[in-house]
């Protein structure tokens, strides 16, 4: 098999005829040039070169080989450049999961702020939004690198992946604006049941919380009708006049709807998710940080 250095002094030595100035300019002897060539002269079955004095000519199998050793030496230099940018984080496409009720302000805000400080790196985002489960699953398949997704039950943890917990959100109570129950200030489980509720389906990463939350409270739900995303459910509420508890977010929706305290104040925790592996891309060890101190600094 061929020697990639030997096709590199060969390639330098057609640049430049002249063995003593390769030499010195790979800072090699002048005889393992003349080793290296030799080497791919046995291998080929051909001489490469024709001496004429002090400088050496390429024979006519020479001109055809260099073709492929330069198409050869070239095309190894740029994977080896684009597999060092991406261990430094300078040239990547980062494929990122968002949970369907991680709040779009968030997401927006850790985006700008991760080009703000990394504004040398060439990264750029794929954002891909869904349920929890269905993101867990792709990170685990090598769809996507990291996720940002809502805690989920136990029996949902799989042992290829490993979650960083980022910060805790409250729930809040979503109500129609004609509500019964916007004369309360603070709203309790119990006032809930006496009305139609809206849940998260069984896809969401916060339904098993939720579930929790009522068992605790010895109380039990009829969902009227379910789904995995907020602005569905806040649709719902607004157009059945129904209640749904809901994640409470820096900007909530306000247009017919108003929202209430819950007495059983709980909360659930988000996590950055990301596959076990023993080498970790710069790129995704830079967000992994970033994300860090973004939700350190404004105390999320």
């Amino acid at each position: 098999m061929m020697n990639l250095q030997h096709l590199i002094y060969f390639c330098e030595l057609v640049k430049n005829p002249h063995m003593p100035s390769v030499a010195e300019q790979q800072q090699v002897s002048q005889s393992t040039l003349s080793y290296a060539i030799s080497k791919l002269e046995d291998e080929l079955g051909v001489p490469l070169f024709e001496k004429r004095g002090r400088h050496l000519a390429l024979s006519i199998y020479g001109k055809l080989f260099y073709q492929y050793a330069l198409t050869a030496v070239n095309s190894l230099k740029v994977g080896k450049n684009k597999v060092i940018d991406l261990s430094l984080g300078q040239v990547a496409k980062l494929r990122l999961g968002i949970g369907n009720i991680i709040d779009g302000d968030f997401v927006t805000g850790l985006i700008t702020e991760f080009h703000k400080i990394f504004n040398k790196n060439k990264v750029t985002f794929d954002i891909n939004h869904g349920t929890a489960i269905d993101l867990l699953k792709a990170v685990k398949d090598d769809q996507i690198q990291l996720a940002i997704v809502p805690m989920v039950n136990e029996d949902l943890k799989v042992s290829e992946l490993k979650s960083i917990p980022l910060f805790k959100r409250h729930f809040t109570v979503a109500l129609p604006s004609d509500h019964p129950l916007t004369s309360q200030n603070i709203i309790t489980l119990k006032d809930l049941i006496a009305y139609p509720v809206i849940g998260f389906s069984d896809l969401s990463g916060i339904r098993p919380r939720l579930d929790q939350l009522w068992k605790e409270n010895q109380l039990t739900v009829h969902y009227t009708a379910e789904a995995d995303d907020i602005r569905t459910i806040l649709d719902l509420v607004r157009a059945s006049n129904s209640v749904a508890l809901v994640p409470k977010l820096e900007n909530q929706p306000t247009d017919g709807l108003e929202y209430r305290d819950l007495l059983e104040d709980e909360t659930y925790t988000i996590s950055l998710v990301e596959k076990k592996q023993e080498f970790t891309p710069r790129t995704v060890q830079l967000f992994e940080d970033c994300v860090r101190e973004y939700c350190n600094e404004r105390r999320i």
